[in-house]
């Protein structure tokens, strides 16, 4: 787990001089066509988490036999997000619904924020792009620490939706593959539900 710090430490060191950069007006063109290389990335590095998983017999019989965690672990994460952004909202001042729908994110920083900005409005819209940004970039920062602390299974459930894409090679550096899967099936339950709480928060204003 410790081999995660210095990692930690380069994501850190990364935000901090793209917040410089965007701050003494340093163009962003360069960034675009690096996005279609971002992605091919990920998608390679996610490839390579399914084929390792998928030859690993003793890590699908053990998935098998955990398979009711397996899907509690999205609902327990997806409750405590909203109760979390419910309260979080009371202390701040921010009504509780909006708070919700931007604890509804859970990590999708992109989704969640034009969805709530669509329903609530842009500050609402902005309160959740922040949030989810934020929550996103606290694993990379601190996940070898939250691997100690509260094991794999809440590193996973502190990424949300994350857990099965951009956070995944930050998971596994600080706890070990053998939580990919949770983070694959966590991720990808979290991100259907994004939109789906969302809008039930919207109509039933």
């Amino acid at each position: 787990m410790a081999e995660g710090a210095p990692l930690s430490r380069w994501v850190a060191v990364a935000a901090f001089a793209g917040v410089l950069a965007g701050r003494y007006g340093v163009g962003a063109g360069w960034l675009v066509p690096m996005e279609s290389w971002i992605t091919l990335a990920l998608m390679v590095l996610l490839v390579t988490v399914g084929f390792e998983l998928g030859s690993d017999r003793a890590v699908l019989r053990q998935a098998w036999q955990d398979r009711g965690k397996l899907l509690v672990l999205p609902v327990v994460v997806a409750l405590a997000s909203l109760v979390g952004a419910a309260l979080a909202g009371w202390i701040a001042g921010f009504p509780w619904r909006e708070s919700m729908a931007a604890g509804a994110g859970f990590g999708w920083y992109s989704l969640s924020g034009v969805m709530v900005g669509r329903e609530f409005g842009s500050q609402a819209g902005a309160l959740a792009f922040l949030a989810n940004l934020m929550r996103e970039m606290s694993v990379f920062i601190f996940a070898p620490y939250l691997a100690r602390r509260v094991g794999g299974g809440g590193l996973v459930g502190a990424a949300g939706a994350t857990a099965m894409d951009s956070t995944m090679p930050a998971i596994i550096r600080a706890a070990g593959r053998q939580v990919a899967l949770a983070g694959l099936v966590s991720g990808a339950i979290l991100s259907l539900l994004v939109p789906v709480t969302i809008w039930m928060l919207a109509v039933t204003r």
